[in-house]
């Protein structure tokens, strides 16, 4: 049986988000790709960021009514998401605003039962974050399927480690562009300090474009 990509229904991935008025603004916050821990209930418990900082959490009456029936998450347990959150550095703890589980998956190493497909997308951003490679794309779209991941696609014997994005639409129509967030874990890939990591992506009007980190 094939090995199924991640597959997402676009209308269902849309990110919260949170809207400020000038009679209720929000403080500074931060949106970014971060790590959150659970506790032995499953409650979130703490905010890892990637340069090495720890929050305990805290959940802001933002959060709560947005979410009526909050979330279960497994127990002592790590997910990849965005948040957004107001750190207090003072206290090592945070004020979180909102939250959202992305895709976050280990490249499919090269031989694996897979059939890559390598449809456009525009890549809106791509940079390096401690041991992740965090992606944000825009897929074209009509509130359809689409099936995404990352393939290892490193020539035997070569230096370092390209990866290649993985893309292909089911059944959709190229409406209007949809927001997807994508953060790669390198920890699996074998690399050590120094290493070249090449990214490759089949972009719309441009094809296939890299791009080059050191990891």
């Amino acid at each position: 049986m094939k090995k199924q990509f991640f597959l997402i229904a676009l209308f269902c991935a849309a990110l919260l988000t949170v809207s400020c008025t000038e009679e209720k603004p929000y403080p500074s916050l931060i949106s970014d790709f971060v790590c959150v821990q659970t506790d032995r209930a499953g409650s979130l418990q703490y905010l890892l960021t990637d340069e090495g900082t720890t929050y305990s959490v805290e959940l802001s009456d933002s959060y709560t009514q947005k979410h009526d029936t909050l979330p279960t998450y497994v127990a002592d347990s790590i997910y990849r998401v965005v948040a957004m959150y107001e750190p207090d550095a003072e206290n090592n703890s945070c004020l979180l605003y909102d939250i959202s589980t992305i895709y976050s998956r280990a490249p499919f190493a090269p031989g694996e039962d897979i059939v890559p497909a390598y449809d456009p997308v525009y890549l809106q951003s791509i940079r390096k974050s401690g041991n992740y490679l965090n992606i944000i794309l825009q897929l074209f779209s009509l509130n359809g399927k689409h099936h995404l991941g990352v393939l290892d696609t490193t020539e035997e014997g070569k230096a370092g480690i390209d990866l290649t994005l993985i893309h292909k639409s089911v059944d959709d129509v190229e409406s209007y562009r949809q927001r997807i967030y994508m953060s790669i874990p390198l920890e699996k890939c074998n690399l050590s300090s120094g290493d070249t990591i090449r990214f490759h992506a089949n972009l719309y009007n441009e094809g296939m474009k890299t791009w080059v980190f050191v990891y």
